[in-house]
């Protein structure tokens, strides 16, 4: 009986111990598993790292880029007023504007730099003949006088051979300021960092766009009118047409005070000159090479030198 009795306990806690071993679950594979999802993840780290790095070195060279393109920009910048200060300094000097086909390798808008007469010399080209009623005029001496006497420089970047020798062009006026495209092609230069143009344009061929005649326009025996005679050349922008009509019809709507808040040329389309904003924005750019926002000079004597007379007083 008491075999029996231990016989059936045997059995059972055998069975309990089968049955716990079933119910617990299987521990097999799960350092397998982790250390998989480990690599996934130190792998997409790395990635992480890889573009990381990839982004760091495009910013790298577009930074290092973009600081060589500013460098050269602002070389080109003092290389341009040093060649404005050593060509117009003088008094005796003047600049006029190139025209299309005037001489080979000359683009159109050049700004170029003349003398008011032959080096060495002391009378200009065009000067009183000794007989009365009549001058004379040097430049009908050749067709070559202007440019193997008078001509200075032009002034535009160019490379140490000069103009004639240039082959590549940079464009620095196109079609988002003027009707053309490549309305002002200079030489491009090549240096070791880059390149380099640049182009002085010449503001004093151009009128005055904020320098309005009073309207209506006062009477000529009234003071007003001798006082506006005193004042600087003021612009009539009714008289630039086209085929329509005036470019600017509602140039004499817009206030005085108006013109103090526009500091570039494409803002004066903010003045509102036409009827709507494409056609302002066409006139402007028909008139890019006409008008201008600085119109500045100083007043010298470029026969005798220094500074000119001022009149006024005598005028009054």
């Amino acid at each position: 009986m008491v075999w029996e009795l231990l016989t059936l306990l045997t059995h059972t806690n055998n069975m309990k111990s089968e049955n716990s071993r079933r119910l617990q679950p299987a521990k097999n594979g799960f350092a397998l598993i982790a250390t998989i999802s480990v690599m996934v993840l130190l792998a997409m780290i790395a990635l992480a790292m890889l573009s990381l790095a990839v982004i760091e070195t495009r910013t790298t060279d577009g930074n290092k880029a973009m600081a060589q393109a500013r460098a050269n920009a602002r070389m080109a910048l003092m290389m341009a007023l040093g060649q404005l200060q050593s060509a117009t300094g003088a008094d005796d000097r003047a600049t006029a504007p190139s025209m299309a086909g005037s001489e080979q390798g000359i683009k159109e808008h050049w700004t170029g730099v003349y003398r008011v007469r032959e080096e060495g010399e002391i009378k200009p080209v065009i000067a009183r003949h000794e007989t009365d009623y009549y001058i004379t005029d040097k430049r009908s001496a050749g067709t070559d006088y202007v440019k193997d006497k008078l001509f200075v420089d032009w002034l535009v970047s160019q490379p140490d051979s000069g103009v004639d020798a240039v082959t590549e062009y940079a464009e620095l006026v196109g079609a988002g300021s003027s009707t053309k495209s490549r309305a002002v092609e200079v030489p491009l230069v090549k240096s070791t960092k880059g390149a380099y143009a640049y182009w002085v344009s010449d503001e004093s061929v151009k009128a005055r766009i904020d320098h309005q005649l009073p309207a209506p326009l006062p009477n000529e025996n009234s003071p007003g009118y001798l006082a506006l005679l005193g004042t600087s050349p003021k612009s009539d922008l009714n008289a630039l047409k086209d085929a329509t009509g005036s470019l600017f019809p509602k140039y004499d709507r817009v206030a005085s005070e108006t013109w103090s808040r526009l500091l570039t040329y494409n803002e004066n389309l903010l003045a509102r000159l036409s009827a709507d904003t494409r056609t302002g924005r066409d006139a402007l750019r028909s008139s890019y090479f006409s008008l201008t926002n600085y119109s500045e000079g100083l007043l010298t004597n470029p026969l005798d030198g220094g500074f000119k007379k001022d009149l006024s007083a005598f005028i009054g």
